[in-house]
């Protein structure tokens, strides 16, 4: 298995390259040696009651059946809020540059990445207040 998918994003029509990390690697690797009947050409995960792929609001219920099996029952978690919570903690944990976030969503400014993930003006005061150079 590569180490990267392939696709064509349905709402921009533009392809992506999504690298496959470690963990999802493993995951893919134990789902595939032990689903004797998937082929390469179904879809890796699909409805278990039609056999099509998994629509947007299947995988928001799967995704509020694991955030609630951890505890988070509070919110309304999805694939935008996993997307968003991706681009946040790349800058605030790793400190990515807002750039390459932007390219990795194909944003048209760092001004549209800064406002998707949250991240506001008084972000500069505090380092203005932390960095005394």
């Amino acid at each position: 298995m590569g180490g990267f998918i392939l696709l064509k994003e349905k709402k921009t029509a533009r392809a992506a390259r999504i690298r496959i990390n470690d963990n999802s690697r493993e995951a893919i690797q134990y789902f595939l040696e032990n689903t004797a009947d998937w082929s390469y050409e179904e879809p890796l995960f699909k409805s278990l009651r039609s056999e099509k792929p998994l629509d947007p609001s299947a995988v928001y219920r799967l995704i509020q059946k694991w955030t609630e099996a951890v505890g988070l029952t509070k919110e309304n978690y999805g694939t935008h809020t996993l997307r968003k919570t991706w681009g946040y903690m790349a800058r605030k944990r790793f400190s990515i540059p807002i750039e390459l976030i932007q390219a990795k969503f194909g944003h048209s400014s760092p001004a549209v990445t800064k406002a998707y993930i949250g991240i506001e003006d008084g972000e500069i005061e505090n380092v203005e207040s932390e960095v005394n150079l």
